[in-house]
């Protein structure tokens, strides 16, 4: 490529592949566009700068394709490329621009002429996976017990909790002493919805909510974790599989969907969005809702923040170091697999994700809380993971 050749480009929109398998809202395609590439003066290195969006994926993978003037196209070897390209490109809300550097020198020592570039992302939405557990005596119309595939490939590690400038952050969120990074290492289902009244009821025969927000499809609540055990219990004895509650590892991964914000949709600073999101105490006229009125987490998943907490599988310890380190005499440089908190008996079992009678800063991705295994609360539900073999 000589220094005085011009690359041109397009401005594309270019489509990645539509959802073979879809949530309650279509899923939406990652979008490229305004691609424009330069070589830099006396150099046989090209950028690439191109911008990126998807409203409902954390992370895509970018493909570039070099054009000639004839049409004919041509893969670039990825080693000779640096930047936003391949795998795990991430979304980031109010940062669109992208930059991708070929070195052309290395790759192509004698190419010359006017190129273009295209530009492909693929959210992989196609490649989510769901699945209904039938129960039986659930009512006709009732929704039904819906499983999304938690995928532990998203990221290397995440960081589990919150750094100490978040607004709002509490003391039990982490501190000095460590950062967490986690890694997931299995794959798991995470039930799309709360656990419903209806499918409490079909199985337990009974329904424990007595007060505002009683029906089919609202979250069944005043249930103890030890009630929830007696739950999960009958329903693995239907032979559909292993079910069991999510560890608090478990439950931040799915709620984050790989995002590092206060909230799964972002910071939200200033709460201008939350509203869409969450049933709190601005909302909620101090009630639960049914529990597919919000719009979901980037992995599909309903109420992670606000309706009703969800109670996890760990005993609770306030600090975040402590309370994995006994039982991981490896962990080193604060990273850990698959952790499942004290061996307990601690300070109760941790309740997750915030709910409808409670501040914003409570629905936050690192919130946190606990409460005694064997007393239930009109603010406490569950949901349900079940293991994939």
């Amino acid at each position: 490529m000589r220094s005085s050749a011009v690359l041109r480009t397009y401005s594309l929109v270019l489509w990645g592949i539509m959802a073979a398998f879809c949530f309650s809202v279509d899923a939406v395609a990652p979008v490229v566009s305004n691609i424009q590439a330069s070589q830099r003066p006396g150099a046989r290195l090209v950028d690439i700068y191109y911008d990126l969006e998807d409203s409902d994926s954390a992370f895509v993978t970018i493909s570039l394709l070099l054009v000639d003037e004839l049409g004919q196209k041509s893969v670039i070897q990825n080693n000779f490329l640096t930047g936003d390209i391949g795998d795990k490109i991430s979304i980031e809300k109010n940062k669109k621009s992208k930059h991708i550097v070929w070195d052309a020198g290395e790759e192509r020592p004698n190419i010359e002429g006017i190129y273009r570039f295209e530009i492909t992302a693929d959210d992989h939405s196609g490649d989510r996976e769901f699945l209904t557990v039938n129960i039986d005596n659930l009512a006709s119309d009732a929704m039904p017990l819906e499983m999304v595939l938690i995928p532990n490939n998203i990221l290397d590690y995440f960081i589990m909790g919150s750094p100490e400038n978040e607004t709002g952050r509490k003391y039990d969120e982490g501190n000095d002493k460590a950062v967490l990074h986690v890694t997931i290492t299995k794959d798991f289902y995470l039930g799309k919805y709360e656990v419903t009244q209806a499918q409490w009821q079909a199985i337990m025969d009974y329904n424990p909510a007595k007060v505002d927000g009683v029906g089919l499809n609202y979250p069944v609540y005043s249930i103890s974790w030890d009630e929830c055990q007696t739950f999960i219990e009958k329903l693995n004895n239907l032979g559909q599989g292993t079910f069991r509650l999510p560890t608090e590892a478990e439950w931040e991964y799915a709620c984050r969907a790989g995002r590092d914000t206060r909230f799964y949709w972002g910071d939200d600073s200033d709460y201008a969005h939350i509203g869409e999101y969450a049933w709190y105490s601005v909302n909620s006229d101090n009630k639960p809702h049914e529990v597919h009125n919000k719009e979901p987490n980037l992995w599909g998943l309903y109420d992670m923040c606000g309706n009703i907490r969800e109670w996890c599988q760990d005993w609770y310890k306030d600090d975040c170091y402590e309370r994995y380190s006994p039982n991981f005499p490896t962990l080193t440089e604060n990273f850990i697999e698959d952790p499942k908190g004290p061996n307990g008996p601690e300070n109760g079992r941790v309740v997750r994700g915030g709910d409808y009678h409670q501040e914003a800063k409570f629905l936050r991705s690192a919130s946190r809380d606990s409460w005694n295994p064997k007393s239930s609360s009109k603010y406490i539900g569950l949901r349900l993971v079940l293991e994939k073999n």
